[in-house]
């Protein structure tokens, strides 16, 4: 009966060293989980401002490309002007010799005017020509942005995917033994 009891008491010493294994195990397990979690809710904050600020970004192209498109037509409109402009003076230089046999002072007065419309046409040139080197380096840095910021996003899709997969492991039921979390 002493042995039988001795036994029992053995197990009994047995059997709360591995309960209290067990417990200490599932705390660690939970402080896991609570950490993951946390991580992964942190994780989607970040995810929802960059996407937030893709929105932004992909708006911000969007005005710049009415900009853009709004300076085309503007830049068409002065070329097509430069070629009037242009046609014009061959005109107004045919016309300029006609009245030297008739007045000497009309083709001073149509020379200044002349010379008036080509420094106009010259600043007009000179002017767009400004503004599209602006607008070529804003594309350019607003490409170069977006580039960053989708490589940045998929990142973060592709982190936030190994935590989910993380915790799911730990939340299966039945999975055998500890498992061991890479993190990058």
């Amino acid at each position: 009966m002493r042995e039988r009891l001795q036994k029992c008491e053995a197990d009994a010493i047995k059997y709360r060293q591995e309960k209290e294994d067990v417990t200490a195990n599932l705390k660690s397990v939970e402080a896991v989980k609570e950490f993951l979690v946390t991580k992964v809710r942190d994780t989607e904050k970040v995810v929802k401002e960059k996407d937030e600020e893709m929105k932004r970004v992909k708006s911000k192209a969007l005005t710049d490309q009415e900009v853009i498109t709004f300076l085309d037509e503007k830049v068409k409109r002065l070329e097509k002007e430069v070629n009037d402009f242009k046609s014009n003076e061959h005109a107004t230089r045919k016309e300029a010799h006609d009245m030297v046999s008739k007045n000497e002072k009309k083709v001073v007065v149509l020379t200044d005017m002349l010379r008036f419309e080509r420094q106009q046409i010259s600043a007009n040139e000179k002017e767009w020509k400004a503004a599209k080197k602006v607008l070529i380096k804003e594309v350019k840095n607003c490409r170069a942005r977006i580039v960053a910021l989708e490589a940045e996003y998929e990142g973060c899709l592709q982190q936030n995917s190994q935590l989910k997969q993380g915790l799911l492991s730990f939340s299966q039921p039945g999975s055998p033994g500890k498992k061991s979390l890479k993190f990058r």
